[in-house]
């Protein structure tokens, strides 16, 4: 790629609009960074007890069906290490997906700056920090942007391994290193070795320089992957692998296409995608520019005569038929989080070619489209980041806990959202009803106060899936209870709170 205007070859000018980058995107991620707990949330952190007592990975860990989760676990492990040096609040369960987004930033521009120029690392990078994907991927207690980060630094390594240098096979080991990382994370981290395997297949010559950088890349990937797969066999061989089979095989495929075969299963599967995932990415008709754009991005890349840009374009088609084909339980936005670095590398190349077009032959339609990549990709994002802020202002995690505890005993057993164990788990025990059946609550728990009409058992979901339980409640408490409270919780809900103490 030849030089354009916006190169900066000064490593000092670099270092400065990279720290510019980083600093305003943590401003933004700490301004309430506790605001908006969901349930997921939780779910990560709740075999954080069995953790401390070496009794193994449960979830959930009080209480319910205290078995072993087979969830790649390096992100609820992180945070067991977290709570160990200080019992973990809403805000500090959220600085290690803050610092993994951080990573990712500076990994998009360290593979941009690898591949073509230190200014197309400043400009992936930005992309990257401006993304709303990432910047709400960091700063939920999920691993999809440890995934993103393991895959934006196993490319760069791979970029580094296709240096004919000495140190090419260190930097394949490396790059496996950072493909174990991803399979630890979350089953979506099996698109790392794939994405550095396919990477290097269509960038480089079948030689034996290739052979060597797989062969190393291979076996660190293996020996680094082998302590996630002995964890498995150690809590759940005695099990039969149960709980593996059902987190890891059972869950793929979507129900509504199970009966069906061929051609018609896949319409339904691309047609689940299209509602789901994709529906959500386009947000009719707030980022429907970013969609367009982006596709226009993968499109014109796949005709590229470069081949690094080429291969990025075939890494984000990979990528989607991973989701339609192979890990598609869940048709959430959130998986799309690893496409990020791809399209916002593609983003920063065609951006410095427009700019290059216009300066050189005073093209204003290449000038015209280097603003529209710098303004739908960095600016409308950063404004969609700013909007996203101003609408959670009602959902203070942390107000709406204390309200709620000034309502109920230290020590009470409180059935409720999974939401609220984060907040309450110090001095109360939480008993989930996404996790326990009110029979079995009552017969094994005793629950002392019950939280009713919280924003998931209202059915702010399409299906409502908690209609017959605040039915079986309402009556229930009706009969037993007495409702000494109520709280606006904003977001979380109209509360109320009930009590069922003698």
């Amino acid at each position: 790629m030849q030089a354009s205007p916006f190169d900066m070859r000064s490593v000092p000018a670099q270092r400065l609009l990279l720290g510019a980058i980083v600093l305003g995107f943590v401003l933004l991620q700490l301004f309430k960074l506790s605001y908006r707990w969901v349930d997921d949330e939780s779910w990560y952190l709740m075999p954080l007890p069995s953790i401390h007592a070496g009794s193994g990975f449960n979830i959930p860990s009080v209480p319910g069906d205290d078995v072993f989760w087979p969830q790649p676990p390096i992100l609820t492990y992180l945070e067991a290490g977290l709570d160990r040096i200080a019992p973990l609040s809403a805000a500090s369960a959220r600085v290690i997906p803050l610092l993994a987004g951080v990573l990712t930033i500076l990994a998009g521009f360290l593979f941009g700056r690898a591949l073509f120029t230190p200014a197309a690392g400043l400009w992936t990078a930005l992309f990257i920090a401006t993304d709303n994907l990432v910047f709400l991927a960091s700063r939920i207690v999920r691993p999809e942007i440890l995934v993103t980060m393991f895959l934006a630094f196993g490319l760069f390594f791979g970029v580094k391994a296709m240096r004919a240098d000495r140190r090419a096979n260190l930097y394949a080991c490396v790059a496996g290193l950072m493909a174990a990382g991803g399979v630890g994370s979350h089953p979506n981290g099996l698109l790392v070795p794939a994405s550095i395997g396919v990477f290097w297949l269509l960038c480089c010559r079948f030689d034996k320089e290739l052979f060597a950088r797989i062969g190393c890349f291979a076996v660190v990937f293996v020996l680094a992957t082998l302590p996630f797969v002995l964890w498995v066999v150690a809590n759940d061989g005695d099990n039969h692998y149960a709980s593996f089979s059902s987190h890891w095989l059972d869950r793929y495929g979507r129900n509504a296409a199970a009966a069906q075969s061929g051609f018609a299963r896949m319409l339904t599967l691309v047609s689940s995608e299209w509602q789901g995932r994709y529906a959500d990415f386009a947000q009719y008709p707030y980022r429907v520019h970013i969609a367009l754009l982006s596709v226009a991005l993968v499109v014109l890349s796949l005709f590229s005569r470069t081949r690094p840009i080429r291969a990025c374009a075939v890494l984000v088609l990979m990528q989607l038929l991973f989701f339609i084909f192979v890990n598609n339980s869940n048709a959430t936005v959130r998986y799309m989080t690893t496409v990020v670095p791809l399209v916002a590398l593609l983003a920063a190349y065609w951006l410095l070619q427009a700019w290059r077009g216009y300066v050189e032959r005073k093209d204003l339609v290449r000038g015209g489209c280097a603003a529209f990549i710098v303004a739908a990709l960095a600016l409308s994002e950063l404004a969609g980041n700013l909007i996203y802020l101003r609408k959670i202002r009602d959902a203070d995690y942390n107000a709406v806990v204390a309200e709620v505890s000034r309502l109920i005993p230290a020590d009470s057993v409180i059935y409720g959202g999974m939401f609220w164990w984060i907040g309450l788990r110090e001095h109360y025990t939480v008993v989930p009803y996404m996790r326990m059946p009110w029979p079995r609550a009552v017969q094994d728990w005793h629950p002392t106060f019950v939280i009713m009409d919280d924003w998931v058992m209202t059915g702010n979901r399409v299906d409502d899936n908690w209609k017959p339980l605040r039915q079986e409640l309402n009556e229930y408490l009706a009969a037993h209870g007495k409702m000494v409270g109520t709280v606006d919780g904003g977001f979380y809900g109209q509360l109320k709170i009930w009590s069922l103490a003698p």
